[in-house]
């Protein structure tokens, strides 16, 4: 009898080991990313809080949202898993008392390639990704890209950009004015072109604005254009002066110089066909209510068909209307008159 008590208390605790250690794997602490940023990692299990103290996904990733814009750039290579590892790292049964921070040289990597971008607006390393606080390879307990992507699951590497090669260039006519629904159209002077990984951004001095979309555009103030590869087409040269005919991100308030837009030398007479364009294609406003000539100085005749005046000219059509019905009224009594004096003067009528 105390040899099966003995065996049962054993059973028992082999068991609750188990059970231990299952939860452990699968239960609380581990579960499955959320974070679309990180879908793509070659692990599919995080555990919270992360290394950032972020208690639950959502939060974990109102945080990293912030650098979807940085990502979108492919400032570094090394970005997407850096961030991901951060805020969403890698759960395993074999550390489970803490998270496995990305290694410093992950970390090195993101912010040599990101960082002179974020400089351009002025912008810092963010403090709380120091690399500085993480360990190294060889000295401590961290993940890297190589050290848990096998040869299996290692993605196909992307291929390399090809040199900058612009496509043939259509010419600027009416036609594909309309067709390509250009959000905006300015004259520019481009100061300095800078390519950041798979971004190019081109920095340019306003100098007209032909037409403006949603963005805010200012005569005079400088102003960024955003290319998705490590090229712009058509290229634009420092020091010269175009018209520069794109679309825009509204959301992220970005003009984009991408594949489709068009540049050429500037020309004040080029300028003034496009407004000539955008004139003809631009719709008709009903006119409101109440309109006075100060609402609309000089605008009337772009608003307004040409049969609606502004002002106090819309008492033109009352007087001949007016004019209309005395000239009416008068025949009338002048007919009334007429057939009174036939029956004076005994004639039938």
């Amino acid at each position: 009898m105390g040899h099966f008590r003995g065996y049962s208390e054993a059973l028992w605790v082999v068991l609750v080991t188990l059970a231990r250690m299952g939860m452990c794997q699968f239960g609380s602490q581990c579960e499955e990313i959320k974070i679309p940023m990180c879908r793509n990692m070659p692990y599919n299990l995080t555990r919270l809080p992360n290394l950032l103290h972020h208690s639950t996904q959502e939060n974990a990733q109102l945080a990293v949202d912030q650098f979807e814009l940085l990502r979108w750039t492919k400032c570094s290579d090394q970005l997407e898993f850096f961030l991901c590892a951060m805020y969403a790292p890698i759960c395993t049964r074999e550390f489970l008392s803490e998270a496995i921070p990305p290694c410093r040289s992950v970390c090195e990597s993101a912010r040599r390639g990101c960082e002179p971008l974020l400089a351009r607006f002025n912008i810092s390393w963010p403090a709380n990704l120091a690399c500085n606080a993480l360990p190294l390879y060889d000295r401590g307990v961290c993940i890297t890209p190589e050290a848990i992507i096998s040869s299996d699951s290692a993605p196909r590497q992307e291929a390399e950009d090809v040199p900058c090669e612009c496509r043939t260039a259509r010419k600027l006519r009416q036609r594909l004015y309309k067709a390509k629904k250009f959000h905006y159209v300015l004259g520019a002077t481009v100061k300095s072109v800078d390519t950041f990984g798979g971004l190019t951004l081109t920095t340019v001095k306003i100098t007209d604005v032909v037409r403006a979309g949603r963005v805010l555009i200012l005569a005079g103030a400088d102003t960024h254009l955003w290319t998705n590869r490590s090229c712009a087409c058509p290229p634009l040269e420092p020091n010269k002066n175009y018209l520069i005919l794109g679309w825009e991100d509204f959301a992220n308030s970005r003009l984009l110089y991408v594949e489709g837009s068009v540049s050429v030398p500037y020309r004040k007479r080029i300028a003034r066909k496009i407004k000539g364009w955008e004139a003809s294609i631009a719709p008709v406003t009903e006119a409101p209510t109440t309109l006075t000539t100060r609402s609309y100085p000089d605008f009337s005749f772009q608003l307004y068909p040409h049969s609606m005046h502004v002002g106090n000219s819309n008492r033109k059509p009352k007087r001949r209307r007016d004019r209309r019905k005395k000239r009416r009224k008068g025949r009338r009594k002048n007919r009334k008159r007429r057939k009174s004096k036939k029956n004076g003067n005994g004639d039938e009528i």
